[in-house]
């Protein structure tokens, strides 16, 4: 019987090493954007690194992160100004969520594409920015069903909030 023990993977065509290559840079750079928004969000610049952990590389892993930027004109510098994570929860998991409205969120890697229930885990940045991101995010992700998100009224009591969006009215 013959064994496969010294059988070596076959090496990716260029192409594809090139193509790997580039998104783990984009990769790279997104979270790069992400801690840089976090440092300068009053909000969560407490954050730890174990709350990078949790909160930003599953996001990542699945692709459930938006970043906008924006380039300064008389310097060409792009920086990030807003940052969305969201997961896509089971129903138990959005139980979870909405029971435990007085404690952090806790998801576990599993959680974050465990159904089709969305739910924004994190948003900071500019809130004109963040306002353009959850309209898109709405319009193009959100599709089957609104976002839910943690909230405080104005005397700070937490509760569920849905990001809702109107559908644009036909061009005349």
């Amino acid at each position: 019987m013959a064994s496969n023990e010294n059988v070596k993977p076959k090496a990716l065509p260029k192409e594809e090493l090139q193509r790997r290559a580039q998104l783990a840079k984009q990769l790279s750079s997104a979270f790069g954007d992400i801690v840089t928004m976090l440092m300068r969000s009053e909000s969560e610049r407490g954050r730890t690194l174990a709350d990078l952990e949790w909160m930003v590389v599953p996001a990542m892993q699945t692709g459930q992160f938006a970043v906008a930027e924006a380039q300064a004109q008389d310097t060409g510098v792009v920086a990030p100004m807003g940052v969305v994570l969201w997961a896509m929860v089971s129903a138990s998991v959005d139980q979870r969520l909405s029971a435990q409205l007085d404690q952090p969120m806790d998801l576990k890697p599993a959680d974050w594409k465990s159904g089709d229930i969305p739910w924004i885990v994190a948003a900071f940045g500019e809130p004109k920015i963040i306002n353009k991101l959850f309209e898109q995010l709405g319009r193009n992700v959100f599709t089957k069903a609104p976002a839910k998100l943690r909230a405080r009224d104005k005397d700070g009591k937490p509760f569920i909030g849905r990001l809702e969006f109107k559908a644009a009215p036909p061009a005349a």
